[in-house]
């Protein structure tokens, strides 16, 4: 019994590409990945006055994204704020496969690399957010190049 080996013609890599943008992301794993980058301390603090998050269920709520209240200062915030995310409507998502094909563009020859316009369809934003934030990781200087994409944070038919 012999085995039909597809030729490399059939392969498109168009096609695998479209195939990425179906790829469901394991939202708690990424949300848990860009978390950890966001916030690689071990305990929170207010963005306004720096006082600890202190209480199980502000710590809780601030993981998961919700809104807390500071003890000292009496401000709100989430952990977006006083980050590279805060005022931005990106999903973490979106955010971490837009850096992952932004990393990939980084990484690969300038002819080969992936369009703007491309990683913004398979993202579902504009093609002017991937140039701005493009500028803004040249501006804060942020290793682009080093983001990769962690296999456990996509979700596996298995």
């Amino acid at each position: 019994m012999t085995k039909r080996i597809r030729k490399v013609d059939e392969f498109i890599p168009d096609q695998a590409l479209d195939v990425l943008s179906g790829i469901a992301l394991n939202k708690e794993t990424v949300r848990a990945w860009v978390y950890s980058q966001l916030h690689p301390e071990i305990s929170p603090a207010c963005p306004v006055c720096s006082e600890p998050i202190k209480s199980q269920r502000a710590l809780e709520n601030f993981r998961s994204g919700g809104r807390v209240s500071c003890r000292v200062c009496k401000k709100f915030f989430t952990n977006r704020a006083g980050t590279i995310l805060s005022g931005s409507h990106l999903e973490f998502e979106q955010f971490y496969l837009m850096t992952t094909l932004l990393a990939f563009a980084v990484r690969t020859k300038a002819d080969l690399a992936v369009s703007r316009r491309e990683i913004a369809r398979l993202v579902g934003i504009c093609p002017n957010s991937v140039h701005a934030w493009q500028k803004v990781f040249e501006e804060l200087q942020l290793p682009i190049k080093q983001i990769c994409s962690d296999p456990m944070l996509f979700e596996t038919d298995q």
